[in-house]
């Protein structure tokens, strides 16, 4: 099992979803830019709960949102600016 990411170190990650099981559960899953690890994933991809993560941790500055031209930086819900991956 691989070692727990200190999460106070990080900065610029990217959140995705992904299905636990097609048409039924969803989850959201972050992932460090940096090191390319996985470093929390969510049981539910609902805007509030993805957002309620992100506040907990305010040293993250650089949020890109794969596939959209909506990003998140800074605390700020949402900022536009980044470009899309």
């Amino acid at each position: 099992m691989p070692a727990p990411v200190d999460k106070s170190g990080v900065t610029k990650i990217c959140v995705d979803d992904f299905a636990f099981r097609k048409r039924y559960s969803y989850g959201t899953v972050m992932v460090d830019l940096e090191s390319h690890r996985i470093i929390d994933l969510l049981d539910s991809r609902e805007t509030g709960k993805v957002e309620e993560w992100l506040k907990s941790y305010p040293n993250i500055q650089v949020i890109p949102r794969w596939r959209t031209d909506v990003c998140f930086c800074s605390g700020q819900f949402p900022s536009r600016g980044i470009t899309d991956q």
